[in-house]
């Protein structure tokens, strides 16, 4: 079970990685996607934890770093 909850909570910050990094090729940086979209997350989810700006910011860069979703989790 452990395994199985890690590895959704890694699918889970690669997605939101990757929509940070997709609507930040159709908007501005100074449009705070980021800011944003951490709002919104705590907001829709107030029991979890983990949706800090620089958490988003991270899981930013590790979308950027593993463009292929597949490869993470085998």
């Amino acid at each position: 079970m452990g395994r199985t909850v890690s590895s959704c909570a890694v699918q889970l910050q690669w997605r939101i990685g990757r929509t940070i990094l997709e609507r930040q090729k159709h908007e501005s940086w100074g449009s705070s996607i980021v800011e944003r979209r951490a709002q919104d997350l705590r907001a829709e989810f107030p029991s979890m934890k983990g949706f800090s700006r620089a958490n988003l910011f991270y899981m930013r860069r590790f979308a950027h770093a593993w463009s292929d979703q597949k490869a993470i989790v085998q």
